[in-house]
């Protein structure tokens, strides 16, 4: 789930553990509001608030976090066997979003940028994965886009 040092360092990356998630998120957005914001979501928002796209292993909440901060949480749901290895080998759909994200923007693509990146085992065999990207202003989103194409 870390990175080698020299990334981490170019990226502006630090350990974070936020109400029983460990991860990583970036240096300028580990500051007390952002971070009450997220636990304030945490304690609360899966419940409260409606997601804006849900799939069988996934659902995206966008969220007010800080006074200026309107992030996408995606918490990706991961359990069984194939799941768990894929985690291991840093394949499984939360890190191919964080990883891939971090290197569009590198590469000078705009892209949602990758806030944080967390995880916490729910059970024996399972664990949630949540990635933390804030979105771009006036942008169209995919879905949209796809339909104009139709």
């Amino acid at each position: 789930m870390s990175d080698p040092p020299s990334s981490a360092a170019a990226m502006g990356i630090c350990s974070i553990q936020i109400q029983g998630h460990g991860g990583v998120i970036l240096k300028r957005y580990n500051r007390p509001p952002f971070i009450k914001g997220l636990e304030r979501f945490f304690s609360r928002g899966w419940v409260m608030e409606a997601a804006v796209a849900r799939a069988a292993d996934r659902d995206v909440h966008r969220c007010e976090i800080a006074t200026d901060d309107v992030v996408y949480i995606k918490r990706y749901h991961l359990s069984g066997f194939k799941s768990n290895l894929r985690s291991l080998l840093n394949v499984n759909k939360a890190q191919k979003a964080w990883r891939i994200g971090r290197q569009l923007l590198l590469r000078g693509l705009d892209t949602p940028l990758p806030i944080a990146l967390l995880k916490k085992r729910v059970s024996a065999f399972s664990f949630e994965y949540i990635c933390v990207t804030k979105g771009i202003e006036n942008a169209e989103t995919l879905r949209d886009a796809s339909r104009l194409l139709k």
